[in-house]
């Protein structure tokens, strides 16, 4: 296997950055290593998106990456591990979106909460973003450190959005406002269901969108 050891500082072959031990080393990556990981999973995300979870391989995502496949198994040694890498950035793009919008101090709560939950509306609405999180979706329930990782996400997924919702209705308890953001979460995801992208939009539902955030809006701010 060959070992880029321009990218990498003080790292072995067998403990490739999103190895278990690798995970623990990531400082140790350099610069350039750590842009050669993003340029492997932008062609990952590339090929799963064009391809599909069948027509999904690490060739086809070296030769997208335009590098050897002895060079991408060496930041990604499997096919799992890979895929892992990939739901990890998907994940923490997606918190870092978030959270610039649920911590804008130039914005009241209210405009914060309909920011958010438009952000994630409308992502939906994008195919490309549908394949890649229903596929990734699909195999974490057939790995346990997949499923940790989303079980991970979701659990800040649900902090922000209490946090949130807190602000705008500060009178209830901490264990309603715990249920109300994993209500609203679990709202918000699956309306991908009638209205994702892809999906037949049916013409009774035309309004769909808008008693949706309506509905979201109304659970944030109950009294009770």
């Amino acid at each position: 296997m060959a070992s880029p050891s321009s990218d990498v500082i003080n790292s072995s072959t067998q403990d490739a950055p999103h190895s278990q031990k690798g995970k623990k080393r990531m400082q140790s990556i350099s610069q350039k290593g750590k842009k050669r990981m993003q340029s492997i999973l932008d062609a990952a995300i590339t090929v799963l998106v064009a391809e599909g979870g069948e027509g999904y391989s690490m060739n086809k995502v070296a030769d997208e990456a335009r590098i050897s496949l002895g060079n991408l198994q060496y930041y990604f040694p499997t096919k799992s591990t890979l895929i892992e890498g990939m739901l990890q950035n998907m994940l923490d793009e997606d918190m870092k979106k978030l959270e610039e919008a649920a911590n804008r101090t130039d914005h009241d709560a209210q405009t914060r909460f309909s920011v958010l939950v438009d952000s994630l509306i409308e992502s939906s609405s994008r195919i490309e973003d549908c394949k890649l999180v229903t596929y990734l979706w699909s195999v974490s329930l057939y790995s346990s450190e997949l499923n940790a990782i989303h079980d991970n996400w979701y659990s800040k997924y649900r902090d922000l959005m209490k946090q949130i919702i807190t602000e705008l209705s500060p009178q209830r308890s901490e264990t309603q406002q715990e249920y109300i953001a994993a209500l609203i979460i679990s709202i918000i995801e699956g309306s991908s269901l009638l209205s994702g992208a892809g999906r037949h939009r049916h013409p009774e539902l035309k309004s769909y969108d808008s008693e949706l955030r309506k509905t979201i809006f109304t659970l944030a701010t109950a009294s009770s």
